[in-house]
């Protein structure tokens, strides 16, 4: 039997019926290294891709960033770009900013920034007895810690892989969302102090530059 998802009475197929421009335009800004962002130029982003056959045992080799597996950003935000990367990999000085601008229907995303349906849809998604089993396997396999939501991610991705199979949405090609990013000195802090983007397809992207740092 097919499992019909509802939220009240609205059916989540209806998720796109908001009204307003179907497209969107971001531009987001991506620290790498040095060597990593000449690659880029050349050949593009290589985007991360979920392997379902290691998923469900938790034996990624990568596991899922806090909105799963994708190319992240930062929103109009090339500062704390730079500071992500100094935070991370204090032994690496010498890194690029990566400017990346992307174009993306919007009944293609998933925004837990503003998009007040969306919020709903997920939260309603993770309360539905029907996925309870595979949301406690991945909660047994997943762990968030302050520096990666590997279990928010892993959420994420079986939210569109259930909504994909039952014909709820064709596609999700990036998903954007309020994050605390570890950037402090001495603190850990869950207030949020940038955008970050998920591209899940590369082909949303239309322009790569590079600014030095």
């Amino acid at each position: 039997m097919k499992h019909t998802f509802v939220l009240g009475m609205i059916d989540i197929t209806n998720r796109h019926d908001f009204g307003g421009a179907d497209m969107a335009e971001a531009t987001l800004y991506h620290a790498t290294s040095h060597a990593n962002a000449g690659k880029i130029l050349r050949e593009g982003f290589r985007i991360p891709q979920n392997d379902w056959g290691h998923f469900y045992a938790g034996s990624h080799f990568k596991q899922p960033g806090s909105l799963g597996y994708g190319t992240y950003g930062f929103l109009e935000d090339k500062q704390l770009a730079g500071e992500f990367w100094a935070s991370m990999y204090k032994s690496l000085s010498r890194y690029d900013i990566m400017r990346v601008e992307i174009e993306y229907r919007i009944g293609n995303s998933l925004n837990f920034v503003d998009n007040l349906e969306d919020m709903k849809y997920f939260r309603e998604f993770l309360k539905d007895p029907f996925f309870h089993s595979g949301i406690n396997n991945l909660h047994t396999r997943f762990k968030n810690t302050f520096r990666q939501h590997a279990l928010d991610g892993a959420l994420i991705e079986y939210y569109i892989k259930n909504a994909i199979q039952r014909g709820w949405f064709h596609q999700i090609d990036c998903v954007c969302c309020a994050t605390s990013t570890n950037v402090y000195d001495r603190m850990n802090i869950f207030l949020p102090n940038g955008i970050e983007y998920c591209i899940r397809n590369k082909d949303i992207i239309t322009r790569i530059s590079i600014r030095s740092d």
